[in-house]
């Protein structure tokens, strides 16, 4: 190799570590992970124990939609997550949760758009 290409070598190598990515301007999917169906109960005010199976889809890398009447559930980092007010067939949910490996709770109120709302839980595991 002839000095001026030494030269131009030993620049662009000096130069390739400060283009590389940065981890921290990476996007993070944090939907990815928790995809899947997850089997469990779900317990209201006033209400029965009921069994349900809740199907995760990805929506987008924050964002995660129920199979229930198409909730979306909306990541704030790896493992919480928000449930946005939503109306759905004229009832209007809201709550949150989190992810803890396979273990999915998260709690929501329910307004029928008259009195009560209903707060309820679910539990459940992939």
């Amino acid at each position: 190799m002839n000095a001026i290409m030494k030269k131009w070598h030993f620049v662009f190598l000096s130069i390739l570590p400060l283009t590389a990515c940065n981890p921290e301007e990476a996007s993070t999917d944090w939907t990815t992970s928790h995809v899947g169906t997850y089997t469990g109960t779900t317990v209201c005010d006033g209400e029965p124990l009921e069994q349900h199976f809740i199907t995760l889809s990805r929506n987008s890398d924050v964002e995660m939609v129920s199979e229930i009447a198409g909730m979306v559930l909306q990541m704030q980092n790896e493992n919480d997550f928000l449930i946005p007010p939503q109306m759905i067939w004229g009832v209007e949910y809201e709550g949150g949760g989190s992810f803890n490996g396979d273990n999915m709770i998260f709690s929501y109120s329910r307004d029928n758009q008259g009195p009560p709302i209903v707060d309820c839980t679910f539990n459940g595991n992939r």
